[in-house]
């Protein structure tokens, strides 16, 4: 399920507007917009961006946040800068920069998830496998709707992500806060 109701030529402009960022930003210029506008869904739309850089098919940079800052626009070309000034980014010349591939995320509104057992949002999170926030006072903490990759079953995900919290594996069965988003990507 689409996250955006963007077209294949609003998606292509975004691509375009992170190659763009990234050129500007080896050639040392001001990034400028393709064509004479910005499409109006890109200026209207408000939702959280990731963007990874990859070289060779292996990740090399990755800049975003769940939540928009700005419009859809901005987000992409402020995520890409950040993506390239990242510590792990490697140094390239102007021509490398060109062989670079972009993918887009679009995170949908995080939404709370209310349930009243442990086995309802289990079911839930396996059968949807969306990206999850998880709050107890004052520790929180995220994992992207990719990480399911790496679990097959809602427990350990869930554990995973109230450890990383500073939290015991446990504690999500003991009333936790959980908010759900969903990625629509864009390569």
């Amino acid at each position: 399920m689409p996250v955006t109701n963007l077209g294949e030529k609003e998606k292509q402009y975004l691509l375009e507007t992170a190659c763009e960022a990234i050129l500007s930003s080896y050639e040392k210029r001001e990034a400028k917009a393709r064509g004479d506008f910005v499409p109006p869904d890109l200026v209207e739309q408000r939702r959280g961006v990731m963007v990874s850089i990859y070289r060779n098919k292996r990740l090399c940079g990755q800049a975003g946040h769940i939540l928009a800052k700005k419009n859809l626009y901005e987000d992409v070309i402020n995520c890409t800068r950040q993506a390239i000034t990242g510590a792990s980014f490697p140094e390239l010349s102007s021509d490398q920069a060109k062989e670079l591939d972009v993918e887009i995320s679009i995170f949908s509104q995080p939404k709370k998830f209310d349930y009243d057992l442990p086995l309802t949002l289990s079911e839930y999170l396996e059968k949807y496998r969306p990206g999850v926030i998880l709050r107890k006072r004052s520790k929180q903490a995220v994992l992207m709707p990719n990480a399911w990759k790496k679990f097959r079953f809602a427990e350990k995900f869930l554990g995973e992500l109230c450890q990383k919290a500073g939290l015991p594996p446990y504690e999500w069965t003991r009333g936790v806060i959980i908010e759900t988003f969903r990625e629509e990507k864009i390569t």
